[in-house]
Order: structure tokens, then C-alpha cells, then sequence
């Protein structure tokens, strides 16, 4: 059995608000360590995300409405971590 790592991140490589560098780092980082662990990133909600989705061995777990917009949706998401 792997153990598990959790990156927890608002920021999102496919979010059309953010995107940027935090989430493409995050992205590269877990997907060196899937062969070894089972890695899961939880970002914040936007516009057309799947709630849950397997890109290169890496589980991707977004949280909070994607309706709200960045700000407003960036300070739920921090409230709604686990």
C-alpha cells in the first residue's frame, strides 16, 4: 500500500482565473511522485471543472462552487479544506 501525499492549492493549472506558475510547479512535483505514492491535489472550484479527475496518475479534487467567482471562491475554498 502507497502512502499518500496531499498538495492542497486554490490555484489550478486549467482555471481560467489563476493558471499560473504555483500550479504548474504543484503539477510537476506530483506527477514525479505517483510512482511512489498516491498523490491527490485539491484546488479550488471554477467555471466547467470536473469535481474530481485522474491527469497523469495524479487525483485532482476540486472543492467549492465554481459560481462565485475568484475572490469570493478563493476565501470559501480556504474555509472548506479538510
Amino acid at each position: 500500500m502507497k502512502k499518500k501525499i496531499i498538495f492542497s492549492s486554490y490555484d489550478d493549472r486549467d482555471n481560467p482565473y489563476y493558471g499560473g506558475g504555483g500550479a504548474a510547479a504543484i503539477y510537476e512535483v506530483a506527477k514525479r511522485l505517483v510512482d511512489e505514492y498516491d498523490v491527490t491535489v485539491i484546488t479550488g472550484n471554477y467555471p466547467h471543472a470536473k469535481k474530481e479527475q485522474l491527469i497523469d496518475g495524479i487525483q485532482y479534487k476540486r472543492i467549492g462552487p465554481g459560481s462565485l467567482g475568484p475572490r469570493r471562491s478563493q476565501l470559501l475554498f480556504h474555509l472548506l479544506l479538510p
